[in-house]
């Protein structure tokens, strides 16, 4: 497991890009931390990188629980009531394709999530420590 500090935004976003190396298709990855850890600023970074979309123009799709950026899909189940009320809308058939699924709040779901990586961040003085399952391309 690796285990990165960062100190401001810039540096979440910048660790994005840089992680964003490490994915490919079929990849679901798994964002945890509190409210207002950075779970979206990171993500925004590896969208950009792997989209070429203007960072200003990834969102959190916090009322609509997914976004996608052509073969990556973006879930924020933060407002998520239940697991079967993500399979009621047919979010789960996005595991068994090619695309790569990016998800924060996933302990709501976690018994339907397959095989993924895990990204946690954690708030410490100064800034997040963020501990990921990714292996990094030197």
């Amino acid at each position: 497991m690796d285990e990165t500090i960062a100190r401001s935004m810039d540096e979440m976003l910048e660790l994005g890009r840089e992680l964003s190396h490490s994915i490919k298709d079929g990849d679901i990855i798994c964002f945890s931390g509190e409210l207002g850890a950075g779970k979206t600023t990171l993500i925004k970074g590896i969208i950009s990188q792997l989209t070429g979309c203007d960072i200003d123009q990834v969102t959190s799709p916090t009322f609509t629980y997914l976004q996608e950026y052509n073969s990556l899909v973006h879930f924020d189940l933060y407002r998520l009531n239940d697991p079967e009320q993500f399979s009621g809308m047919g979010f789960d058939e996005y595991f068994s394709s090619d695309r790569i699924c990016l998800i924060e709040w996933p302990q709501r779901i976690k018994d339907l999530i397959p095989n993924h990586k895990s990204v946690e961040i954690y708030h410490i003085d100064g800034g997040r420590k963020i501990h990921t399952t990714l292996r990094r391309n030197s």
